[in-house]
């Protein structure tokens, strides 16, 4: 599991999330942001995300780079795939560093749940989960192809804990109470059954 570079930053974590409508980012201010509620998170689970995420986002740094250098009308990389890639890459950077931190320190340590974790998040942050789930998705298609990406697609587990955390997140912003991972891990496999 591949750590990113500390960051040092005030009491609350620093929160960047992708606007809405636009390219950019906003930082937004303390009275703007919802309590989100990650309760019984999975780290392991986190942690083999994490690196599925990883290994996507260096997969699109290089096909980024390479078509960069190429001619656009003669590269094999769909348009679209390079509109995802630029999209991911740019719009939705943003972390919450202090959780990033106690999540790789507990996954470090082998722990296997933290029985919560606290976000600070902007109301704009639910309409971004769910552009970002949909672009992940789209992602997941082009893995599952085989065509153009060699990044294997999403397994189950963390398909189905990216559709946990990304839903808490949109979800409890909207204002419904938290539910626990291993509630929607047995909801969803319930409904698969």
């Amino acid at each position: 599991l591949r750590r990113p570079g500390r960051r040092h930053a005030g009491d609350r974590p620093a929160v960047l999330v992708a606007t809405a409508g636009g390219g950019g980012v906003t930082t937004p201010t303390a009275g703007d942001l919802r309590q989100i509620r990650m309760l019984q998170m999975p780290v392991q689970v986190w942690a083999a995300a994490q690196e599925h995420h990883d290994e996507l986002m260096r997969e699109f740094a290089l096909l980024s780079a390479g078509q960069e250098e190429a001619d656009v009308q003669a590269a094999p990389v769909p348009r679209r795939l390079m509109r995802l890639i630029h999209q991911l890459t740019t719009r939705f950077a943003g972390t919450a560093d202090a959780q990033r931190e106690q999540l790789f320190a507990a996954a470090a340590q082998g722990q296997e749940v933290i029985e919560e974790l606290v976000y600070f998040l902007p109301p704009a942050a639910g309409p971004a989960t769910v552009e970002l789930a949909r672009m992940l998705e789209e992602a997941d298609e082009y893995c599952r192809s085989g065509q153009h990406l060699l990044t294997l697609q999403t397994p189950d587990e963390v398909r189905l804990f990216r559709e946990w955390y990304l839903g808490q997140m949109r979800e409890q912003i909207d204002g419904a109470a938290p539910v626990p991972w291993p509630d929607h891990l047995e909801r969803a496999r319930a409904g698969q059954g």
